[in-house]
């Protein structure tokens, strides 16, 4: 049995790039600003760091909206080069994100309760969720030969 099609939908919209943390964002690394143009990381700091740079008066005004510090509301941002231009973002969905390129290698294990599934098909079920999912499987899946009443589990 095939994953039903607005259940694929779902599980492929929940999937969204790895955003990497500030602390990880570093000079030199291209990002994305909220409309989708790609940008490099120049600099990252507090907002202050960058005043008098194209940006920094979009983030003020939003301060004082908020009748808040620059720095306490933009405490992530970025000076990023944009069409020979240096900007500053915020860092953040609303500003500037770094997708995170690392890729490592996972691995899912789970107990189920067999009331007589067939093991091909639930198999077969799991490569569909990681193939929706844009998951390569690279060992397995495999069903083991344990297995214990639902007593014994502590069911």
């Amino acid at each position: 049995m095939r994953i039903r099609k607005h259940l694929r939908k779902s599980l492929k919209e929940s999937q969204g790039p790895a955003i990497k943390t500030f602390d990880k964002v570093k000079a030199g690394d291209t990002g994305t600003v909220f409309n989708g143009t790609e940008v490099t990381i120049i600099s990252k700091g507090p907002a202050e760091l960058f005043r008098g740079y194209e940006g920094y008066d979009i983030l003020e005004e939003l301060a004082y909206e908020e009748e808040e510090t620059v720095d306490s509301l933009f405490p992530e941002c970025v000076l990023v080069e944009q069409n020979g231009k240096e900007v500053v973002y915020s860092y953040g969905s609303d500003g500037v994100q770094v997708e995170q390129n690392e890729v490592r290698v996972r691995q899912i294990s789970f107990d189920f309760i067999d009331d007589g599934v067939d093991e091909n098909d639930l198999i077969s079920r799991i490569q569909d969720a990681m193939d929706v999912a844009e998951i390569t499987i690279v060992g397995g899946p495999a069903v083991g030969d344990t297995s214990w009443s639902k007593e014994e589990y502590g069911l």
